[in-house]
């Protein structure tokens, strides 16, 4: 399960079954839970900080429709927001729950389990992404790609070189594909198309990503734009990175400039020594100034003077972590905060950096 949006832009992060809480396409969990770490296990917390599952997984992972995926010993599988064993697994890979169903990977092949752990489609599909919208993209074993529905039934044929999620109606899709010259597929000529699998907006970009707010970011030959759901450029292209809509609202990167964005591509605010920013994610962007981390909301405004962290995340339910250090050897030195920029829960090892 690649889960990339078709551009080296544009990443969106996979579920592993590693000690990270990452974010998936439409990955929002119903238990508010955080995991935090503690002499290398793993544990859980509320958004007020208090410890609700005590330090004892080897690996853990963000809660996805009320379970998440942990190892504890040699027993792989998910819990509920107790703590309590759900089912156990021995699938080779496990990816979050999304409309009840979890892609699952044995001896190369993808399927899916429901939240009882049963296989509901056995492993058969080369690749296979979550449910979205009432549907999967799945790459067939004949190299091309396209959807089923929840029991599997093939609802537009495979037909596609590539094939992402459906979002507000539209999924992204590419109708060629070709070997460059160190042998590696290089997906173009991507398009999107609605839930009858007909061609929405013709299949003339490099890069696409999902719908959002009404908005996509595309981009050829190296210049981007925003489309709305008809495929009408708001921008004319241009050599920026434009970050997907949250809310409505966006960031636009240049060499020159950094600005907040509306729908339509008008300047809300110009952001000052900002040396990187992610997407918006409930109302907050994390953004790296030259002197650290911090958060900026629709207006311009940082949530706190830049902080000299050594990581941060997006916000999540309320909370966002940030880190002093990470590494295998000594977890544990992460903390949480709120929307005000307060810590409502710091790791064993955090420590709080000056500035």
């Amino acid at each position: 399960m690649k889960c990339l949006i078709i551009t080296a832009l544009f990443t969106a992060l996979t579920f592993s079954a590693s000690g990270c809480m990452d974010s998936d396409f439409d990955n929002h969990t119903t238990t508010p839970f955080f995991y935090y770490a503690e002499d290398g296990l793993y544990g859980y917390i509320d958004p007020k900080g208090e410890v609700v599952i005590p330090a004892r997984y080897s690996e853990a992972n963000a809660f996805s429709e009320g379970l998440a995926l942990v190892r504890q010993g040699d027993k792989q599988g998910f819990i509920n927001g107790r703590g309590e064993w759900v089912f156990s697994t021995e699938f080779d890979e496990i990816f979050p729950f999304a409309g009840g169903r979890a892609v699952v990977y044995k001896d190369g092949l993808a399927g899916y389990i429901d939240t009882s752990g049963k296989v509901v489609i056995a492993p058969q599909f080369a690749e296979a992404w979550s449910f979205s919208e009432g549907v999967a993209a799945v790459q067939h074993a004949d190299g091309l790609y396209g959807y089923i529905d929840s029991t599997g039934t093939y609802v537009i044929p495979p037909q596609y070189a590539y094939a992402e999620a459906f979002s507000e109606g539209l999924a992204a899709i590419a109708t060629h594909s070709y070997k460059d010259e160190y042998g590696d597929e290089v997906i173009d000529s991507i398009g999107y198309i609605n839930t009858s699998g007909e061609i929405a907006i013709p299949p003339i970009y490099d890069v696409a990503d999902y719908f959002h707010s009404g908005r996509a970011v595309v981009g050829k030959g190296g210049l981007n734009t925003i489309i709305d759901k008809q495929g009408q450029p708001l921008l004319p292209m241009q050599e920026a990175d434009i970050k997907n809509f949250d809310d409505g609202i966006s960031l636009r990167i240049t060499e020159e400039r950094q600005d907040i964005i509306d729908q339509n591509g008008d300047q809300i605010a110009t952001l000052h020594n900002m040396v990187y920013g992610r997407q918006f994610s409930e109302g907050l962007a994390l953004v790296q100034m030259e002197n650290g981390y911090s958060y900026v909301n629709k207006e311009g405004q940082l949530l706190f003077t830049p902080r000299p962290y050594e990581d941060a995340e997006d916000f999540t339910n309320g909370l966002a972590r940030v880190c002093s250090g990470y590494d295998a050897e000594q977890k544990g030195k992460c903390a949480y905060i709120d929307r005000l920029g307060n810590y409502v829960f710091k790791e064993k090892y955090f420590t709080e950096p000056e500035g």
